[in-house]
C-alpha cells in the first residue's frame, strides 16, 4: 500500500493512507465526528451517541443481544472467547440447547443469561458434548469447584430446605412464594404477630411487589385489628385484600386498609360498635369508656374516608349490628369490586340450552 506524502495541520504527519484538506485521514475523521452533535436514543430518550440506528449502546445490547436468540448466540460466543475457551456450537444447536429446561432444576432457563453449563470446566470447548442447559441459579450453585453430579446432589438438598421452610410458614399462615397471608378465624394478638412477620418477610424480598391477604374473620379484639390496619397502610407494597366467607366486625375495618378491597360474591361483611367488658375500680372504667369513644370515632373516621358518607351516617348505622352483603358493600364504598365468576364449559352452557329447548 503507497502512502500519501503531505503534511497534516493538526497532527503534523508527513505520510498518511490519504491526506483531506491538509489533514490526514485520521484527524479529518476524528474532527468531523467531534462536529456531529450526539443524537438523542429511540429508546432511552438520553442525548448519546446513537451507532446503531438511532440506539444508543446500551439500549441496542438490552434490545438485540439480550432479547433475540442470535443475540444470545453471539453474546454467548463472546464471552468464550473472553475466556479463551472454544465455541464449536452451531446457531441451531445453541437453539435447541435454549429451548430446553434447566439441567439441573427443570426451571425455565434466564432470558438474557447465555444458559450454558460445561460439563467439563477449565478450557474445555463449548461442544454439543461438553454443555448442558442451566439457568442463573444453578450455575451459581455450582460455581468453579462442583461436579455435575455434586451439583445435582446440593440443587437438591436447596430444593428439600425450600420445601420444609416453605411448608413452615404455610402453617404460620404466610405463603411466600404466593406473596400471600391468611387471615382465617378470630382477630387476636397471634394473628397480629403472624401478619407483622409475614408483611416484613415480603417486604425483605421485595419492597414493592404486591402482598395478596385472604381474609375470613368474625371479629375479634379491636387492639390487634387497628394494628393490623395501621401495618397494613405503612407498608410500601401495594395489598390487596379478599374476603371469602365473612369479615365482621373488626375484621371490616382491616379490610379498609386494602389498596384493592376484593369481596367475593356470596361474603358478607359486619360493622357495629361492639361491646366492652370492665371488671375494674370507677377511676379505670371511666377511662376505658372514654378510650372506648375514641376507638368508635376512629371507625367511624375509616369507614367514612372509604365510603365518602358522613360520620354521623355510620355513628347510626352501628348503634347495632349492620350486616352488608358483596353489592352493598360495593355501592356503600367499604369495597372496590367483586371478582369475576368463571365461565361454564361450553357443555354445561350446550346441556342448559337443550333442557331449555
Amino acid at each position: 500500500m503507497s502512502w500519501a506524502q503531505g503534511s497534516c495541520s493538526i497532527c503534523g504527519r508527513t505520510s498518511a493512507p490519504k491526506f483531506i484538506a491538509g489533514k490526514c485521514n485520521a484527524c479529518y475523521i476524528r474532527e468531523k465526528r467531534s462536529q456531529k452533535p450526539p443524537q438523542k436514543c429511540k429508546e432511552c430518550d438520553k442525548v448519546k451517541n446513537c451507532h446503531h440506528g438511532g440506539v444508543c449502546n446500551a439500549c441496542y445490547t438490552n434490545l438485540y443481544c439480550n432479547r433475540t436468540i442470535h443475540g444470545l448466540f453471539i453474546k454467548a460466543k463472546n464471552l468464550a472467547k473472553a475466556k479463551n475457551v472454544k465455541w464449536l456450537l452451531t446457531q441451531e444447536e445453541y437453539n435447541e440447547l435454549r429451548s430446553k429446561a434447566c439441567f439441573y432444576c427443570g426451571g425455565p432457563l434466564n432470558k438474557s443469561g447465555t444458559g450454558l453449563d460445561r460439563i467439563k470446566g477449565d478450557k474445555e470447548p463449548y461442544s454439543i458434548d461438553n454443555v448442558l442447559p442451566c439457568c442463573g441459579s444453578c450455575s451459581m450453585i455450582r460455581g468453579d469447584n462442583l461436579s455435575v453430579v455434586e451439583t445435582i446432589v446440593a440443587i437438591a438438598a436447596v430444593h428439600d430446605r425450600r420445601r420444609d421452610a416453605h411448608l413452615e410458614l404455610i402453617d404460620h399462615n404466610i405463603d411466600i412464594d404466593g406473596r400471600t397471608l391468611f387471615m382465617i378465624g378470630e382477630i387476636s394478638d397471634l394473628m397480629f404477630e403472624q401478619l407483622l412477620k409475614g408483611i416484613n418477610i415480603m417486604e425483605s424480598i421485595n419492597r414493592l411487589a404486591p402482598i395478596r391477604i385472604i381474609l375470613s374473620s368474625p371479629g375479634g379484639d379491636w387492639v390487634p385489628a387497628i394494628s393490623i390496619y395501621d401495618r397494613i397502610k405503612a407498608s410500601a407494597c401495594p395489598i390487596s385484600i379478599e374476603v371469602l366467607g365473612f369479615a365482621w366486625s373488626g375484621a371490616s375495618v382491616i379490610f379498609q386498609a386494602a389498596t384493592d378491597r376484593i369481596i367475593h360474591p356470596n361474603a358478607t361483611l359486619m360493622i357495629h360498635n361492639g361491646t366492652v367488658s370492665i371488671e375494674d375500680s370507677v377511676t379505670t372504667a371511666s377511662e376505658i369508656i372514654a378510650l372506648s369513644r375514641r376507638d368508635l370515632h376512629t371507625m367511624y373516621s375509616i369507614y367514612s374516608e372509604v365510603s365518602g358518607l358522613g360520620i354521623d351516617y355510620w355513628a347510626e348505622k352501628c348503634q347495632n349490628d349492620f350486616y352488608i352483603t358483596a353489592h352493598e358493600a360495593i355501592d356503600l364504598g367499604l369495597a372496590d369490586r367483586i371478582p369475576t365468576q368463571r365461565k361454564p364449559p361450553a357443555w354445561k352452557v350446550a346441556s342448559s340450552d337443550d333442557i331449555t329447548e
